[in-house]
């Protein structure tokens, strides 16, 4: 059973769009001046349409729960964007194609890859998953998919409780054999949701019982959610 207090959190917020569809929300300086430093084009546009949108989804996530708005001008050009005084905690991804922030008045992480993507997975599971997770794997009729949605699942849940990659992604691990995500640091108000819409595989993992609200370029988006089992690692 969910915490009380969890479950009187509010829905977590995504909003997401293509890579360079963000209209006129201006960067402030130190961001512009990282953009100017930027010698590839398609990273230029995909930093900043990921800031601009998390403004867009600031102001409509502050406006909804009467949070203040954090201040754009002094927002950092590195590292983690939400100040640490904010009333809320968000998270953000992209692809080549895709671009989502995620906004949550607790943890909150999220993670999408395109599902026609092709990763070397054997390489990358032996490397970085469980064996039972890399068995797992060998005997799916389709590998890259599983794969896929397994490592978004880890990213997701890095990214919630503030972590980086490297050493991590065994943190999620996933138990064939009873069908559930076993986290490292369990707490009966985490939820984990895999979806699949725009072409991508995409997770979420957040605090309280309220599925996901989704706004992509500005239109309510409808996500056919799969909320996955989780456990004690």
């Amino acid at each position: 059973m969910a915490d009380p207090a969890s479950s009187a959190l509010a829905p977590p917020q995504l909003f997401s769009g293509p890579p360079g569809n963000g209209g006129e929300v201006p960067l402030n300086a130190a961001e512009q001046a990282r953009v100017e430093a930027m010698e590839d084009a398609d990273r230029r546009t995909t930093y900043a349409w990921a800031r601009q949108l998390w403004r867009l989804g600031a102001r409509h996530f502050t406006r909804t729960h009467g949070l203040t708005c954090p201040d754009f001008d002094q927002l950092p050009a590195h590292g983690a964007i939400t100040p640490a005084d904010a009333g809320f905690r968000s998270s953000l991804c992209h692809t080549d194609r895709l671009v989502l922030a995620a906004f949550s008045q607790g943890p909150i992480g999220v993670d999408a890859e395109r599902v026609n993507r092709t990763p070397p997975w054997q390489a990358l599971a032996r490397r970085w998953f469980t064996g039972p997770e890399t068995d797992w794997l060998q005997a799916q009729t389709q590998p890259e998919d599983a794969f896929l949605t397994l490592w978004t699942l880890k990213e997701a849940w890095i990214k919630a409780t503030a972590r980086g990659i490297a050493g991590n992604l065994q943190a999620l691990a996933f138990d064939p054999e009873n069908g559930q995500l076993l986290l490292d640091r369990p707490d009966p108000a985490w939820r984990v949701a895999t979806t699949t819409v725009q072409g991508h595989r995409v997770c979420v993992v957040w605090q309280g019982s309220a599925m996901p609200e989704w706004r992509h370029d500005g239109v309510i988006c409808d996500a056919d959610w799969h909320l996955h089992r989780v456990g004690s690692a």
